[in-house]
C-alpha cells in the first residue's frame, strides 16, 4: 500500500495495543489500514517519520523525543491557511480532543508548516497552552508519511509511532478519540 498525502487512512488496533500495553506481541502481523473510506491494504505498519520542529522555547524537539505513554496526535498547518484556522478551531473547541489531553491518554502537537517564523512568533499563541505548538524544520519531502500531505493535515499515531488515523476529518478523530476507552 502507498501511502497518499492529504487522504484518510485508519489503522485498526486496540486501545491497550495503542498506549503499548502489550496484549499482541511487539510486531502485529495482521494489522489492517483502511484507506479512502473502505478499501483495506494488509501492509507493514505504517510507522511515522522522525522530524523537527523549533520549540516555543526556542529549542528544537523531535518526534523521537517525545513521551510514549500516550497518543499523539500531529497538526500540520499553516496560519495563513483558512482550512488550518478552521481545522484548529474545531480542535480547540472538541469535546474529545479536550478530554484525552486532560486525562493524559494524548497529546497534540502543532506544527506550522508554512515556513513564516515571523507569522509562527505571533500566532502560536493562539493555540492551547495543553498543546506542543512548534514552526517546522525539517524537509518532509521524503518523510512517510507525511511527504505529499497538505496542510491543513491530522496524524494519529499510537504510543510506538504507528499511525492509526491520517487525513483531514475532525468528526471521524473525536468519534475515534471517544470509542477508544
Amino acid at each position: 500500500m502507498r501511502y497518499a498525502g492529504g487522504l484518510w487512512a485508519l489503522l485498526m488496533l486496540g486501545p491497550a495495543e495503542m498506549l503499548g500495553q502489550r496484549l499482541l506481541p511487539p510486531r502485529v502481523e495482521a494489522d489492517t489500514i483502511v484507506v479512502d473510506g473502505g478499501a483495506t491494504a494488509d501492509d507493514a505498519v505504517l510507522r511515522a517519520g522522525n522530524f523537527s520542529w523549533k520549540t516555543t522555547e526556542g529549542t528544537n524537539m523531535w518526534l523521537s523525543q517525545l513521551p510514549t505513554d500516550r497518543l499523539t496526535l500531529l497538526v500540520f498547518y499553516d496560519p495563513d491557511c483558512r482550512d488550518c484556522r478552521q481545522m484548529l478551531f474545531a480542535l480547540r473547541h472538541s469535546s474529545a480532543v479536550k478530554q484525552r489531553v486532560g486525562e493524559r491518554l494524548l497529546q497534540v502537537v502543532a506544527v506550522d508548516a508554512g515556513g513564516n517564523e515571523a507569522l509562527w512568533e505571533t500566532t502560536r499563541d493562539e493555540l492551547p497552552d495543553t498543546w506542543m505548538r512548534g514552526l517546522l524544520t525539517s524537509d518532509l519531502t521524503h518523510c512517510r508519511p507525511y511527504d505529499g500531505a497538505e496542510v491543513p493535515a491530522l496524524f494519529l499515531l499510537d504510543a510506538d509511532r504507528r499511525v492509526m488515523m491520517a487525513g483531514q476529518d475532525i468528526q471521524t478523530l473525536t468519534s475515534l478519540l471517544t470509542t477508544l476507552w
